[in-house]
């Protein structure tokens, strides 16, 4: 976080950008994502994912907080799109001071334990429920191919708040984005890999939570049964300021947020029986990132 305690004031986010998301009402988002190309009923195939997701770290604050996701994901799958849905249960240590989002976790406060408006349980208490659905449309846009072609795709998705608000296990309001991902071929065992998406983020009752920009690169490494990938990903803050807590939990201030930061090396392989398992590390580049994080999923496909 930046240095520089200010004083206490009402914590609002300035939305970075154009609409809030009342601005494209949420059944004209879902509507869109059911009937872009291939819906699930249409599907040639299905993938099932299983993944354990974990965070570790301080987050800007006086004590340690560990962030964990296990999720069940269905992706089906035709050769012009991909539609997934993923459920996911979440837990958190301490609730107050870092909230999960689909991009991952998000810095709400700093210092001591905190507790946003909208939470209702005490300040620094332990979390766990099911999280927030993501409804995910992808569109192949352009495959790879011969003469190093690239691979594009776009893709629209939406958040249902399913999360418990009361225990800061979510905001309690539905956001959506969206985003372009992009592979560049660069011989038969090397990627180019980017991608960038923006999400219009709900606000829940006293907070003004910001629009997220999200920008990603790396590159994968393609061995017989195996790819290697390495990618580094930042997100906008969520708050422009964040509180600042005493050790007793009662806002002394602000501070400027900084954005969420890391680096992710993973390893996925094929296994005997046709199914893929991906094992990744990550590591944040600052104090609003996590210290060390872990990420294990099991698939009857694509581990991705």
């Amino acid at each position: 976080m930046s240095n520089g305690i200010r004083r206490p004031e009402a914590v609002r986010g300035a939305a970075r950008g154009a609409a809030r998301p009342g601005a494209l009402p949420a059944v004209a988002v879902l509507t869109a994502l059911f009937a872009l190309p291939a819906p699930a009923w249409a599907a040639s195939s299905a993938d099932l994912r299983l993944g354990f997701w974990r965070w570790e770290g301080d987050f800007g604050s006086a004590q340690d907080n560990t962030l964990e996701n296990i999720v069940a994901e269905m992706a089906f799958n035709r050769a012009t799109s991909r539609f997934t849905v993923t459920v996911p249960w979440t837990s958190l240590d301490d609730a107050g001071n870092v909230l999960m989002t689909p991009e991952g976790p998000a810095v709400i406060g700093v210092g001591g334990p905190g507790r946003p408006p909208y939470q209702q349980d005490p300040a620094g208490s332990s979390s766990s429920g099911i999280g927030d659905i993501l409804v995910r449309q992808d569109m192949f846009l352009m495959k790879s191919g011969r003469g190093n072609r690239p691979s594009v795709s776009f893709f629209l998705d939406y958040k249902i708040a399913t999360a418990d608000q009361k225990e800061g296990l979510g905001t309690g309001e539905d956001d959506w984005g969206g985003g372009l991902v992009y592979i560049q071929p660069a011989g038969k065992s090397l990627q180019i890999l980017g991608d960038v998406a923006y999400r219009y983020t709900g606000d829940p009752d006293g907070v003004d939570f910001n629009d997220r920009l999200r920008i990603g690169f790396g590159i994968a490494i393609l061995r017989q049964g195996a790819v290697w990938r390495l990618y580094a990903e930042t997100v906008d803050p969520i708050l422009d300021d964040v509180p600042v807590y005493s050790g007793l939990g009662v806002p002394i201030g602000t501070v400027e947020a900084d954005d969420y930061r890391h680096v992710r090396l993973d390893l996925a392989y094929r296994t005997a029986k046709g199914g893929t398992v991906r094992l990744g590390v990550s590591t944040g580049l600052n104090d609003a990132s996590e210290d060390i994080g872990f990420v294990l999923v099991l698939s009857s496909g694509s581990p991705w």
